[in-house]
């Protein structure tokens, strides 16, 4: 998987090491719920251009992606959004994914090929926890975020969510950190391949920008722009 980004906004950090992050085994996530009615506005942090391939997963299996998964063996999204909490059904309802020629698709339908279901799906929210962020990982420059992993940790990802960028987000009400997951044997399904993840608009124009791009550009690039003609 990899993702059609603008810019690069997370620090890579080496996953190994004293950032592991255990998931407790009695782990309850997005199991029952129903779907929001509210619009949900998010910008997919990870996986991002240079993210590597999901390079084993079994077919077979159908073990929880949260706690017997991890970023090797099937899809991982981490991603910021308007709501403090997203369920299953709400990712299935918005999380989208294409092949990599394809990549300027904006739309697809629910139940379409590039969709996923609920039941394909588990959500890790940052509240009310197991948090993302690392405990006593913080420094002037961001904030250390650890996802991806087993339920030991193992074959994580951890990195520094700038300052900078959480801020620039968190002021467009873009400010809860979320972990996507997409079971085992539904990555599996995908073929040998590249392919772009993104978030489903709600305009079905294919020729308009993203929600996530339109917001870059309206409220970065344009001021960015304004000021240097000042």
């Amino acid at each position: 998987m990899q993702r059609d980004n603008l810019y690069h906004e997370i620090e890579h950090l080496n996953s190994k090491g004293d950032n592991k992050t255990t998931i407790p085994v009695s782990l309850e996530i997005g199991e029952e719920s129903e779907i929001s009615n509210l619009k949900i506005q998010a910008r997919i942090l990870w996986p991002a251009l240079g993210f590597p391939s999901v390079i084993s997963p079994n077919s077979s299996s159908s073990s929880s992606p949260m706690l017997d998964g991890d970023a090797c063996k099937c899809i991982c999204v981490l991603l910021l959004s308007n709501q403090k909490y997203l369920s299953k059904e709400d990712a299935a309802k918005y999380l989208r994914y294409v092949p990599w020629e394809e990549r300027s698709r904006r739309h697809i339908p629910a139940g379409q090929t590039g969709s996923f279901a609920a039941s394909d799906i588990q959500v890790r929210n940052e509240l009310p926890g197991p948090k993302l962020t690392i405990p006593g990982w913080k420094d002037l420059h961001g904030t250390g975020i650890s996802f991806g992993g087993d339920r030991e940790g193992e074959n994580g990802i951890a990195v520094k969510l700038a300052n900078y960028v959480k801020n620039f987000y968190s002021k467009n009400g873009l400010q809860y950190l979320h972990e996507i997951r997409v079971f085992e044997k539904v990555s599996a399904q995908l073929k040998e391949g590249q392919y772009n993840l993104f978030w489903n608009s709600e305009n079905l124009k294919e020729n308009a920008p993203s929600a996530e791009i339109k917001l870059l550009l309206d409220q970065y690039a344009l001021p960015k722009r304004q000021n240097t003609e000042l």
